[in-house]
C-alpha cells in the first residue's frame, strides 16, 4: 500500500525529488532535491543531496561489480527506497508511508469460511526440476519446483505445482474459476505447511488464499500462475479482489 514507484535504472545519472524537473518526481512533502543515483559500468551509488541529509537515517548504498545488493535503504522522513534485481535488470522500488493508497485503505475482504476448501494433499515428486514463471511485466524466471500437491475437491482430483516457500512452507500460485470475477485475475497465493499430519498428508487451507501485491499497486512485479496451476473449479474461499 505504501509503494509509490518503481524506477528501472539505466546507465547514467537519475535525480530524485519533488522538483518537477527531477528524473524521478516524488511527493510534494519530500525535499525538492532528495539525491542522485549514479550508475556507470556496473557500479551504482546513491548520493543524498546535502539539503536532505539532516533528516535522513541511512547511508548511501552501493552496488558492486558482482551485482550483490546491499541491505541498505535510502530513507528520508516517510520515504524509503531499495534496490531490486529482476533477471539482471535493476530497479529502485520506492515507498512512502504517507501514500494516499495506504492512508485511504479500508481493509481486506474474504469469502465466508468454508470447510470443503480445507483439503488433504499428497506430496508427490514433481515431474520437472524447474518451471518457467512469468511475472506481470512479461519477464520469465526459471524457478525450482519443490513438489507436486495432489488433492480432491468435490470428488475430483487436482494437482498444484508447489515452489519452495522456505524451510517450513510450500509456496503455491494458483488460478481458479473465480479469477477475474470475485477474485484477482492474476491468481492468488497460498502458503502450505510442509509438515505432514498423522496420515502423511499436508493440509491446503484455501480459506487462507491471499492476493498478490499487484492487487494493491501498479509498482509490484508479481509472479503469475503457471498453466499447470489453473484449476477448473471455483475456489470460493480466501481473499476477494479489492477492485
Amino acid at each position: 500500500l505504501s509503494l509509490i514507484g518503481l524506477h528501472w535504472i539505466k546507465e547514467g545519472k537519475s535525480t530524485f525529488g519533488s522538483d518537477k524537473n527531477s528524473d524521478v518526481i516524488l511527493a510534494e512533502h519530500l525535499p525538492e532535491k532528495l539525491g542522485q543515483l549514479n550508475y556507470f559500468e556496473g557500479e551504482m551509488d546513491f548520493a543524498l543531496d546535502p539539503s536532505a541529509t539532516p533528516e535522513t537515517h541511512s547511508d548511501p548504498f552501493k552496488l558492486m561489480q558482482n551485482n550483490s545488493l546491499t541491505n541498505q535503504v535510502i530513507s528520508y522522513a516517510s520515504f524509503q527506497a531499495y534496490l531490486i534485481n529482476r533477471n539482471g535488470k535493476f530497479g529502485l522500488r520506492m515507498k512512502d508511508s504517507l501514500a494516499e493508497t495506504r492512508l485511504s485503505f479500508e481493509g481486506l475482504k474474504y469469502f465466508p469460511y468454508r470447510d470443503e476448501f480445507v483439503v488433504k494433499a499428497k506430496v508427490m515428486e514433481a515431474n520437472t526440476d524447474t518451471i518457467m514463471i512469468e511475472n506481470v511485466l512479461g519477464m520469465f524466471t526459471s524457478t525450482p519446483v519443490a513438489a507436486n500437491l495432489q488433492f480432491d475437491i468435490n470428488g475430483k482430483t487436482y494437482d498444484l505445482i508447489a515452489l519452495d516457500g522456505g524451510p517450513d512452507d510450500y509456496f503455491v500460485i494458483f488460478d481458479d474459476l473465480t479469477s477475474g470475477l470475485q477474485t484477482y485475475g492474476g491468481g492468488r497465493y497460498i502458503d502450505v505447511r510442509k509438515k505432514k499430519n498423522a496420515e502423511g498428508f499436508v493440509i491446503i487451507d484455501f480459506n487462507r488464499a491471499y492476493n498478490p501485491p499487484c492487487v494493491f499497486t501498479d509498482f509490484a512485479t508479481c509472479p503469475l500462475p503457471p498453466e499447470q496451476n489453473k484449476l477448473d473449479v471455483a475456489v470460493k474461499a480466501g481473499e476477494l479482489s479489492s477492485h
